[in-house]
């Protein structure tokens, strides 16, 4: 009796979706930190400079 209910658990999970990521939370509606700020920033003094 087991391994019949074992074969219909194991047809029913492979006729279902696959699974995917559900996220818990949605994202900022700006997007994050750092809005209208550049990702970079360096002159070429400071690129040239020693390292501590």
């Amino acid at each position: 009796m087991a391994w019949d209910e074992w074969e219909h658990i194991k047809a029913g999970a492979a006729a279902g979706p696959s699974t995917s990521t559900r996220l818990n939370q949605l994202a900022p509606s700006a997007g994050g930190g750092g809005v209208g700020k550049p990702d970079l920033a360096a002159s070429p003094a400071a690129k040239k400079a020693p390292t501590a």
